[in-house]
């Protein structure tokens, strides 16, 4: 879930390449949102609600925190259980990922260390070369994913 902007359309290429390397059967949708917002987010619950609830997702990757704040939010007041009914996936990991009420999973970009790594390039104090794979996002795993298996399952 998550709006038109490039960085969201990159995420949704890797979204879609573990789909289509996954070795369970797993399917993607999409959902485009305007504005990433955790009122957004939360408008998206009450939708995705109007479903039956075994037409829910098992999981869910939000484009950034704010945005799975509010769905999150959206679904606990409606008495879904996160992750057991539903899991749920940030971006950005923002402070108040951590402070949730289920604290958020979210996948962290070294954003600050990115940009001081392109000043020291700018400078030339730096290569390229030398910052292949320091800033490759991180998933930080918190209270609204379940754990996968040894077999690679939820």
């Amino acid at each position: 879930m998550g709006g038109t902007h490039p960085h969201i359309d990159l995420r949704l290429a890797g979204a879609r390449r573990a789909v289509a390397e996954s070795m369970a059967p797993a399917s993607l949708e999409v959902v485009r949102v305007q504005v990433q917002t955790a009122k957004v987010g939360e408008t998206v619950a009450r939708t995705l609600l109007e479903r039956p609830r075994s037409g829910l997702p098992d999981g869910i990757l939000a484009g950034n925190d704010l945005l799975a704040l509010g769905l999150l939010h959206g679904l606990i007041v409606a008495g879904v259980r996160v992750p057991e009914d539903l899991s749920l996936v940030g971006y950005d990991d923002i402070e108040f990922a951590d402070f949730a009420i289920v604290p958020l999973t979210s996948i962290r970009h070294p954003s600050a260390a990115l940009g001081a790594s392109a000043v020291r390039i700018l400078l030339g104090i730096e290569d390229e070369e030398d910052t292949r794979g320091r800033f490759d996002p991180q998933l930080v795993v918190r209270a609204t994913s379940l754990p996968v298996g040894d077999d690679g399952h939820a």
